[in-house]
Formats: C-alpha cells, structure tokens, sequence
C-alpha cells in the first residue's frame, strides 16, 4: 500500500478521524455547556435520566421500590423542569445495578462516560466483526465503518440519548463471535446478558436452541439465572411481578406518545388502526408469523451461521419484536455490512451512502406520524433474503461441475 497517498489512502485515514473529532467536540462541548438538564442542545441526556435515577435508587438501598411509579418520579424530579415527568426504568433490577457506579457521581459527567462507553462498545462490536463480516477484511475500511456508523442517525440518537443500542449490538455480535469461534462460554455469557431485553434476547436464545449449541445454551440459562438472583438480591424474590406492571405501563405510555417512533410489526399496524386495536394485534401476528417464517425457510436451506444468515436474523427481532423504536435500528448496521459485500465493487459505495441517508428519514417522523426507518428496517429484511437465497442457489450450481470435474 502507497503510504504516501499516491492511492488515496490517507483520506480513509484522515476523513474518518476529522468526523470522528467532530463528533467528540460536539459530545464534549454539549456537556461542558450544560447546566444539570440544560445544554446547547436542549436537555442533556436524554432517556439516560431513567438510567441513572435507577442507579440511584439503588445505590440509596431502596431496591424493592424500584419499579415503583412514585418512586421513579422522586428519583428523576432533580433531572426534569416539569414537575411529574418521568421515563419508566422498565429493565430488570440487574440493570440498574450497572448504573450504581454512574450514580455515584455528577449526572453531566456520567451521562459523558456513558456515552463514552457506548461508542467504545460500538467500537467493540466492529473489532469482533473482523473475519465475519468480509467487508472489515479491508484494514483502510474500519476507521470509516466507525465514523459510518457512529453518525448513522438511529445509532447516534442511540448513543447521544444515553440508551444502549451500541452495548446490545455489541452483546449480540459477541453471541454471534462465540458460536463461529466454538467459544460456547462467550457465546452463552453474551447471550445471557442479552436477555436482559428481552425482545431481542429472546429470539436469539430461541435460534440457538434450534441451532442445538447445547453448550451455549446452558450457560445463557446460567446466566439468565444468575442475573434473576442479582435482582433478587436488589429487589426481593418477588421483584418479576413489579416488573411486569411497569412494562404493561410502559407498553400504554408508548403507545400514547411514542407510535410514531415504533420500527416493528406492531407498531406500524397500531399507527394505521389504533393503539391497542384489535385488527392491529391480528396484522401483527401474520406479519410477524410471515417474518420469522420466512428466516426458518432460509435456515432449513441453509443451517450455516455466516454473514447473510445474520443479516436476515437482525430485522426480524426487529420487525418481530412487540416495541422496538427507530434507535433499535441502529443494529442494521450488521446486516448492511454483511449484504453490501454481495455488491459489485462499484455499487457499494453509492448504496452504503443511500442506506446511511435513509436513516435521516426519522427526523420527518413526527411529521408524518409514522417512522420512515421502518422501511429502512422491512427493506434491509428483504435484501437479507434474496441475498441468502441467491447465494444457496449460486451453491448449488456449482455442485455438478464438481462431480463432473472429478468424475
């Protein structure tokens, strides 16, 4: 390689590092501009409010009120302007202890650490990716995936928010990781602590299953257990029935004000028939059944856990899951990667730009009333599967003259 530029190649050097710098700037000048909820940008944080009340409510030893309503509009009341105002921690115990060390200190200078941490997970997620996905082969690439990634809107909103898409993204990739690498003790752990959310941890742990990595599953469930008796301890034996109420009152919540947010199935049906509509929970369990049939067909032609049988495996959590918001589309970033590589080498480049841009149409969501990177995510599905498809059929093509060369 011409290290002198002869090729071009600084610019993957210095383009990357100028966005990237830009982006530390803006984070770091936002918060030092800040004045508890105040900033240059309206109010610092975002949805880390609900993470770092939880933290808090801990940390104060009040664990068995955590998933108490009162008691979360206490915890945040120093955090908002309007008297009242809350967003509902609705994750199990266990996450709020991971909140306790941010809790200990200034709410400006937890919410930059965190955002810190979720670019270093996002970063995390795209060292792991190297030999999954072939795209990252390329060395010049992996400093422009990241500023790619880090400015593709669901994913910055994710991160700047103080939500933690980038530490989902990371654990799923980590799951994946494990199970090509027959590290069934990564695989299991990272999976464990990805049904933490459970419309996404779930699923997964459902295709492990059916993938039989009987070892990855045992540790999952061990896991799994291990975080119950963490929230046990936190909020008593009796903590899943607290916990449930507030996720039925979120579930409300969200569908009062946040539809125009929603990625999924669901959330599209509600937004055309009404929140809670009948017909919309029946359009949702078609689509959805359609959805994952569809990933099963795949998986029956093609048992291999590569690049493209992720990338089909991402948009169907998501357009399967009962709440999945635009930031959750921040996980396509997987899926893109891995399908842009079925491209010739002259078509990456325009359709990367075009699926980045695309990610832009949230900002005429709440114009529209409807999230458009829900068609970014129904769109990336179908690419998933007619890429899979095209690459079983290239497969068996190339079977007879095989047989034929040998024969």
């Amino acid at each position: 390689m011409n290290t002198a530029g002869g090729d071009g190649s600084w610019r993957w050097r210095t383009y990357p590092l100028a966005v990237l710098g830009a982006v530390l700037a803006s984070l770091i000048l936002v918060v030092i501009s800040s004045g508890g909820r105040d900033s240059l940008t309206g109010g610092l944080g975002g949805d880390f409010v609900e993470f770092y009340a939880a933290g808090e409510i801990v940390l104060d030893g009040d664990g068995t009120e955590l998933h108490d309503l009162d008691r979360q509009v206490e915890a945040q009341a120093p955090h908002w302007d309007e008297p009242g105002s809350v967003i509902l921690f609705a994750y199990p115990p266990a996450v709020a202890a991971l909140y306790v060390p941010l809790a200990l200190v200034d709410f400006r200078l937890a919410y930059l650490i965190h955002t810190l941490a979720m670019v270093a997970a996002l970063a995390g997620a795209l060292v792991l990716l190297r030999g999954l996905v072939p795209l990252l082969d390329d060395p010049r690439i992996r400093l422009a995936a990241l500023a790619a990634s880090i400015t593709f809107l669901p994913m910055f909103f994710g991160v700047a928010l103080g939500q933690n898409t980038a530490l989902v993204l990371l654990g799923g990739v980590a799951t994946w990781w494990g199970l090509h690498h027959r590290r069934d003790l990564i695989a299991g752990l990272a999976l464990g602590l990805l049904v933490l959310k459970p419309q996404y941890g779930v699923p997964i742990l459902g295709l492990v299953v059916l993938a039989r990595r009987w070892g990855a599953v045992a540790v999952a469930v061990a896991t799994t257990v291990g975080l119950w008796i963490i929230s046990a301890i936190i909020s008593g034996v009796g903590w899943t029935g607290p916990w449930i109420d507030l996720v039925r009152s979120l579930s409300e919540v969200d569908q009062g004000v946040n539809l125009h947010n929603e990625v999924s199935w669901l959330g599209l049906a509600e937004v055309a028939f009404g929140a809670g509509s009948g017909v919309a929970l029946a359009i949702w369990v078609v689509l959805g059944g359609l959805t994952v049939a569809g990933l099963l067909w795949r998986l029956w032609q093609r048992p291999v856990l590569d690049h493209l049988t992720v990338a089909l495996v991402i948009p169907t959590v998501l357009l399967v899951a009962p709440h999945a918001l635009y930031y959750d589309a921040g996980l396509l970033l997987v899926s893109v990667g891995a399908l842009v590589t079925t491209l010739d080498q002259r078509h990456r480049a325009p359709v990367l730009a075009l699926w980045w841009l695309a990610g832009l149409g949230h900002i005429a969501a709440s114009s529209l009333g409807v999230q458009p990177v829900a068609l970014l995510v129904i769109a990336t599905w179908g690419w998933a599967w007619v890429a899979t498809r095209a690459a079983d059929e290239e497969v068996r093509s190339r079977r007879p003259h095989r047989a034929a060369a040998t024969g």
